[in-house]
């Protein structure tokens, strides 16, 4: 299979979340928001994932481009099952059409690294996609990258808007919930304290707090 098209480098964008602005959140909270949108971490899960930052790093990811490329393992998805079914069935009558549909496949893998930059793909003759384990493991680093998207856009608005809003407490308010700590001598707080104990195999950790997540009304 050829290598995929040449993409050009991305610039890094940078994100300052620190603000002059006082933040109206509890201790607890703003704890948990910070910790949960560090760009540290966030970049770290991306180069978990294996995506080359170099082609998108993190901050440009287009929520146009992933619709896309889910898009295209669909139409990939379709087409190994034709692939598959002609392939038990394989004939002289049937041969061209088995070729064409393998060559489709590869053609559109080739489309798809070209807007999901996977580390190591510029410089390799990349695999097609043409096997249902490995289409599931795009779909699921797909799906990954998705939630990453929805982080950045939440963290450039924040620093977009720092002069003006905390950016923990803009985060917070773009949360489809609501936070809340929980109270230590809640017997809910006691059950899972219990539970955790249990099942820690005595590895030694330390709770901090422990947050009760609600649908915002």
């Amino acid at each position: 299979m050829p290598k995929p098209e040449k993409l050009h480098k991305q610039h890094k964008v940078e994100l300052n979340l620190e603000s002059s602005v006082p933040c109206k959140l509890s201790e607890p909270i703003a704890d948990l928001v910070t910790e949960m949108s560090s760009v540290a971490m966030l970049q770290a899960s991306i180069e978990d994932i294996g995506l080359n930052e170099t082609f998108m790093p993190f901050g440009r990811m287009k929520r146009e481009t992933l619709l896309e490329a889910r898009r295209i393992l669909t139409d990939i998805s379709e087409l190994i099952d034709k692939v598959i079914k002609l392939r038990n069935h394989l004939t002289q009558d049937v041969h061209a059409e088995y070729q064409a549909n393998c060559e489709e496949i590869v053609k559109l893998t080739n489309e798809y690294y070209h807007l999901i930059p996977i580390y190591g793909f510029e410089n390799e003759t990349i695999q097609p996609i043409s096997e249902k384990k490995m289409l599931r493991e795009h779909t699921k680093l797909l799906a990954n990258l998705m939630d990453l998207q929805v982080a950045s856009n939440i963290l450039l608005g924040a620093n977009l808007r720092q002069a003006e809003i905390n950016p923990l407490d803009y985060i917070y308010g773009s949360l489809d919930c609501r936070i809340q700590p929980m109270l230590e001598e809640d017997p809910e707080t006691q059950l899972i304290l219990t539970n955790i104990h249990a099942s820690g195999n005595h590895v030694f950790f330390n709770c901090h707090f422990i947050y009760l997540l609600m649908t915002k009304e």
